[in-house]
């Protein structure tokens, strides 16, 4: 969103607008301040002079080749199956799945200096129970790193084949499970089916489940900022 165009106007909106952390230490000459306004080095600069700047942050797009994996614990009983679609690192599925399970999927690019603090992306998947069976399940992002900012500097929204999940809509977390440091976003009660609210998740790997097709397709995934 660009910076106001009259008023009162501080360092620290510059900072956010330029893609910064509140509140951390910045000044007018660093880069990215004076990047949204094209300045050069040691430059004369007046606050004035960022009315109405806004930040061009390109797109991260990349291309997910869609896995497939199905995961079951037995308690007594009584087995609860699941299955996740979408791309994993091995990292990545343990706080999905409570365990390490084996990679699925792939992503052609999984950082990008503008986004998540150029941090890495280890999972973007859709989880759903197979039994009991449900129609709904959630979409996790996982970044392998902790505490990374849940705001615009990090992402404003996702869209994954088409559909779009805006940062604002997700739950976050972030923590370290099974020896792995995460940051989380996830978004809860996606459709098994998006054109189909009566359809289950389904456990066959040839099936789609939300935005995601059956295993083997590539996508886009697209992290906007802007």
């Amino acid at each position: 969103m660009a910076l106001t165009s009259s008023g009162a106007l501080s360092l620290n909106e510059m900072h956010i607008e330029a893609g910064g952390s509140s509140g951390t230490e910045c000044s007018l000459n660093d880069s990215d301040i004076r990047g949204l306004i094209s300045k050069s080095a040691g430059a004369s600069m007046a606050f004035n002079e960022w009315y109405s700047a806004s930040a061009s942050i390109p797109d991260f797009a990349t291309t997910m080749t869609v896995g497939h994996t199905n995961h079951s614990t037995t308690i007594g009983y009584t087995t609860t199956a699941q299955a996740s679609k979408g791309f994993l690192s091995t990292s990545g599925s343990q706080p999905m799945f409570g365990t390490s399970t084996n990679n699925i999927g792939s992503l052609s690019s999984t950082s990008n200096a503008n986004y998540f603090g150029g941090n890495v992306v280890h999972g973007l998947a859709m989880l759903g129970s197979t039994n009991p069976t449900a129609t709904v399940g959630s979409i996790h992002l996982y970044v392998a790193t902790l505490n990374i900012s849940n705001s615009d500097a990090s992402f404003k929204e996702v869209v994954i084949n088409g559909t779009t999940y805006t940062r604002s809509s997700a739950n976050y977390s972030s923590t370290t499970f099974g020896g792995f440091a995460y940051t989380n976003w996830n978004w809860q009660n996606v459709q098994a089916d998006l054109s189909n609210a009566s359809a289950n998740i389904s456990a066959f790997s040839t099936d789609s489940m939300g935005p995601f097709p059956a295993a083997g397709n590539n996508i886009t995934i697209t992290f906007k900022r802007t």
